[in-house]
């Protein structure tokens, strides 16, 4: 599993472009962006990839390809499922939503019936039962690409 907590940014115009902002390296032509092109090149071993960044489930529609993005660029690199967000995503609210959802994995590791995809459902529905998370701003932006189980 994969697992960053980081910054996405979306390029609505040129989504092969979206980037997550990593630290920068000591090298000036190390800016610190992880960009969906430079993911297409890499060869994960990964069943899931968690993006716990804003905007990281959108791009742009192009036919026979579905959406082309970063969590598209994932999938290609060899990670099945990928779990992103459809919008800005509050940090509080991210925070518990994520830890929800990686004990419900961990609680589930031994159930093949209740995969990733039950994991995250139950996660939201844990945040959204939190009175300062009831809107659906709060628990509803992360979605999961790919492979449910």
């Amino acid at each position: 599993m994969i697992h960053l907590a980081t910054h996405g940014v979306l390029n609505s115009v040129n989504p092969l472009s979206s980037f997550l902002v990593l630290h920068p390296g000591a090298k000036p032509a190390d800016d610190g962006r992880l960009e969906a092109r430079e993911i297409l090149d890499m060869s994960l071993h990964a069943d899931l990839a968690v993006l716990s960044a804003c905007d990281t489930a959108r791009g742009r529609f192009n036919y026979g390809e579905g959406i082309m993005g970063i969590s598209w660029a994932f999938l290609v690199a060899g990670s099945p499922a990928t779990v992103v967000s459809q919008w800005q995503v509050d940090a509080e609210s991210t925070r518990q939503l994520m830890l929800a959802f990686h004990r419900r994995l961990l609680r589930g590791a031994t159930d093949h019936l209740t995969g990733k995809a039950v994991a995250l459902q139950r996660a939201a529905l844990t945040v959204m039962r939190t009175s300062a998370f009831s809107h659906p701003f709060y628990w509803a932006p992360f979605i999961l690409v790919g492979d449910g189980y």
